[in-house]
Formats: C-alpha cells, structure tokens, sequence
C-alpha cells in the first residue's frame, strides 16, 4: 500500500472527521484491499481508523451501511421498498450521505443518522433521475417513523 504509507496520507486523513465512501471507492483507498464483504469492509475500515480516520461510513448499497469509528460500528439495513417500486437507485448513496449529513449537523445521534439516512435512501430510488428523486424531509420522517421533533 504505497499511498498508504506516506507520511502526508496520513496527515490528511487525521484531518477529516468523517470519511464516507462506497466499496469500491474504499478499496482504491485502502490500496486494494477486498471489500466484497461487510467484514472486509470493515477490516479495510479499520485500517483506515489505523491511518488517523475518525470515523468511516461505508454504504454497501443494497446491504445497507455501516460507520465505523474507534468506539465501535453500527450497521444499518436497507429500509424495503417493493421491487416494483424501484425505478432508478442513481443517486442513492449521495441521498444517504447527504441525509446521514444533514442528521449529524443536527446534533442526532449515530442510529437517528443512519436510519433517517435509510429513508431518504429509500424514498430515493423510487423516482427516477438523481436531483428529482431527493426526497423532501417530510417524506423521509414519515418513512423513518420519526417525529419532527426528533430529527
């Protein structure tokens, strides 16, 4: 892992508070680790965490997601959607990241994130087209079976 190995990787790395990447955007770079499992995933995760990451959130697309973070992981599975349902997933995972966003600048905890994160996600591929299909706030507590008040 050469990159990972440099001293400025590092440094940029222990920079960031929240590094959100999909699998194959975590193996490029983790220099090529396997991330076809939720377990490699999380093993190239740690590494990451080893490299001065504060926290790595990893979204497995139909799998769900999970942050990592020294003080653990917390997984969080795909809300369902009907099959007939889905009519384009372009745009899931930056709906996700930018819901799971929105609940952390909140002050939400990791679970409400996530989940509130979930329902975006899956109001998401319901639509077609990647700006159309961002889901409003309403739409997606009602989905996560959230209050207002709440999240």
């Amino acid at each position: 892992y050469p990159l990972l190995m440099s001293p400025h990787y590092s440094k940029l790395l222990s920079s960031v508070s929240l590094v959100s990447l999909n699998e194959t955007e975590l193996a490029r770079l983790t220099g090529g680790m396997k991330t076809d499992t939720k377990g490699q995933c999380i093993d190239a995760a740690k590494l990451l965490l080893e490299k001065g990451c504060k926290e790595i959130l990893v979204t497995l697309g139909k799998d769900g997601a999970i942050l990592i973070s020294p003080k653990g992981q917390i997984e969080q599975e795909v809300l369902e959607v009907d099959k007939e349902k889905i009519v384009d997933t372009t745009g899931a995972g930056d709906c996700f990241r930018g819901a799971f966003a929105v609940a952390r600048a909140e002050g939400k905890d990791d679970k409400a994130a996530l989940r509130f994160a979930a329902a975006a996600a899956s109001l998401c591929i319901q639509v077609k087209g990647a700006q159309p299909s961002m889901p409003t706030r309403e739409a997606i507590l009602d989905v996560a079976g959230l209050k207002a008040s709440s999240i």
